[in-house]
């Protein structure tokens, strides 16, 4: 018996040296990855290739040397912390990178598998790695393009709210990550304005949905990606889903009474309320431009007709 304990505790020693030699070989490998692509890129910032290679060959590099670092260091600590997340490090790669290989690495931030999810240590460790990736959103929005993140950040939303469901987030972590993505998927769609009924039908989608139970998705926060257009979309869904309702109140009952319509009801309400300021908002904006203009047109035009009395002009 003492044989055998003594047998197994010399082959988990054995394991336990290979898993550390194979980490400090995908170290080393990363590292001359990332320094081999940052020598290439300031060669072709200087207009000049490396020996041997074309323009357009495999050694070209897709994404700014930042990207590549992050997901690079990002792969790597998913490597230490055990089998499921070296398995997820074994694609990521600091070398080429394009947004369609980007993608998967950085959702896999915002999903787990994890059964322990009461636990708040297992809630604290999931939630470091989803805050460390929405800056990796951020920068993927520089290097590609806002439009193209927008579906990922919308995933990414997604996942992290069905964790949000399973777990014990009572210091309210995964709650902080998933309003830094409502405030970066609003960022993105100012700057890459989606089509205003595909925008305005997810907008609400979120806020008469489970997650809108939870959080606020604010439609002034998305004023400049909807436009007009989209403004008048988002009313039109809304005066739909208001004749939807068997019985609308405009001051529904603050406490829940068990009706099914009971979030709908409060929903509509508050997005009438955000749309009756954002209207307010923008007549008080039209009538001071209106009058900034008059003033200064009158003055252009007619300087001693508009001229205040008792100046020399009106004399």
């Amino acid at each position: 018996m003492r044989g055998e304990l003594l047998a197994q505790l010399g082959r988990a020693d054995e394991a336990r040296s290979e898993l550390l030699t194979a980490a400090a070989l995908c170290t080393n490998a990363a590292q001359r990855h990332v320094a081999a692509a940052e020598g290439r890129g300031a060669a072709r910032d200087d207009g000049l290739r490396p020996p041997g290679r074309g323009a357009g060959s495999a050694g070209d590099i897709d994404a700014p040397a930042r990207t590549r670092r992050a997901l690079g260091a990002v792969g790597l600590a998913a490597f230490r912390r055990g089998p499921t997340a070296r398995h997820r490090a074994h694609s990521w790669h600091p070398g080429r990178m394009t947004l369609a290989r980007d993608i998967p690495n950085v959702l896999a931030s915002f999903r787990t598998t994890r059964r322990d999810m009461w636990n708040w240590r297992a809630v604290d460790e999931y939630a470091y790695e989803a805050e460390q990736a929405v800056p990796l959103l951020a920068d993927m929005a520089e290097d590609y393009g806002a439009a193209g993140v927008i579906p990922v950040v919308q995933k990414a939303i997604a996942s992290t709210f069905r964790v949000l469901m399973r777990a014990d987030d009572s210091n309210g972590v995964i709650q902080l990550v998933i309003a830094d993505l409502l405030t970066l998927h609003a960022k993105l769609c100012a700057e890459a304005p989606p089509a205003p009924a595909t925008l305005s039908s997810w907008i609400q989608k979120q806020q008469f949905g489970e997650l809108g139970q939870y959080f606020t998705i604010d439609v002034i926060d998305y004023e400049e990606a909807l436009g007009e257009r989209g403004i008048a979309r988002f009313e039109a869904q809304l005066a739909a889903r208001r004749a939807e309702l068997s019985a609308f109140d405009e001051r529904p009952e603050l406490e829940f009474d068990h009706d099914d319509e009971w979030h709908a009801r409060h929903a509509l309400r508050a997005n009438l309320q955000r749309l009756a300021v954002l209207h307010g908002t923008r007549r008080r904006s039209s009538a001071r431009t209106a009058a900034i203009f008059r003033v200064r047109t009158c003055a252009r035009v007619r300087p001693k007709r508009c001229a205040r009395p008792g100046s020399s002009n009106g004399r």
